[in-house]
């Protein structure tokens, strides 16, 4: 008897493609806050700095949102500049933190659930819903 696959569904044949542009944003904060190395110097190229992604990161300490929103508002200067003021400026110390992600509603996940929307097009289909449509969905979706 063979016992055949289960099908799989169409998210889980697309995959990523695998990312061989250098190093991530956390490669570039872990160099600004600790390493102190220069990666643009090492051969990696200007195009893998991700200048939103770093000033986020840094954006999460006191000592260090100042740089981060100079860095923001200087958005025209050259990537390899912007890195190089951040690895000089920003003191060496260990800085982890959370990342803040968008918190969960329960009226969008039943709208999502109900309608099969992704979560941009529930949240505008829930300002346009009355309070009474969207109880009537949690209701039906068991999301009470």
């Amino acid at each position: 008897m063979h016992v055949s696959k289960r099908p799989s569904s169409p998210r889980s044949e697309k995959k990523a493609p695998k990312r061989d542009s250098g190093p991530s944003p956390f490669d570039f904060l872990n160099a600004i806050n600790e390493t102190k190395r220069d990666l643009l110097a090492e051969g990696v190229p200007d195009l893998a700095y991700n200048a939103f992604m770093v000033n986020r990161g840094l954006s999460y300490f006191l000592d260090t949102v100042l740089d981060a929103s100079e860095m923001d508002r200087m958005a025209h200067i050259p990537r390899h500049a912007a890195f190089r003021y951040l690895l000089h400026s920003v003191t060496r110390r260990r800085r982890f933190s959370k990342w803040a992600r968008a918190g969960k509603s329960i009226d969008i996940d039943a709208i999502s659930d109900f309608y099969k929307y992704g979560r941009r097009g529930s949240a505008e289909a829930l300002r346009i819903l009355s309070a009474d449509q969207v109880a009537e969905l949690r209701r039906l979706t068991g999301r009470e």
